[in-house]
């Protein structure tokens, strides 16, 4: 063989063995790339879980607040309307009724009375100044 022809073939396999060198190269990162998104998205999929587990508990802590709170505090609060009185004592009165109605409600007798007559002056009877927006 001419000297041109071995010198055209070794360049030729220079440049196959450079193009599986960036070959393989490029195979490395690509699976490198792939690594990392599997260790992203196992983490995602922990964030995802605790996030869960974090709403999971914050709307048990509601449920609880709620449980506990009683039907002036949740209009002073304004959570609820005065408008939900008549369902707060249908409740009770398929309840076990362990208390009086109106300590049931959180109201002293006279504000249960005075909330019955008018419950359009629910703010003043409840001392409410400025009650904000129920949902």
């Amino acid at each position: 063989m001419s000297d041109n022809v071995i010198a055209s073939i070794k360049a030729l396999l220079a440049s196959q063995k450079q193009q599986t060198k960036t070959q393989l190269v490029t195979q490395e990162k690509i699976l490198e790339i792939e690594a990392t998104l599997v260790r992203v998205e196992a983490s995602n999929a922990r964030i995802e879980a605790k996030i869960d587990q974090l709403l999971e508990m914050l709307a048990q802590m509601k449920a609880e607040i709620e449980d506990e709170s009683t039907f002036a505090d949740l209009v002073r609060a304004g959570e609820k309307e005065v408008d939900f009185l008549g369902d707060y004592i249908a409740d009770y009165n398929e309840g076990d009724r362990s208390m009086p109605l109106h300590e049931s409600l959180g109201l002293t007798a006279e504000e249960l009375v005075a909330l019955l007559e008018d419950p359009e002056d629910y703010k003043a009877i409840l001392g409410i100044t400025d009650a904000p927006k129920a949902e």
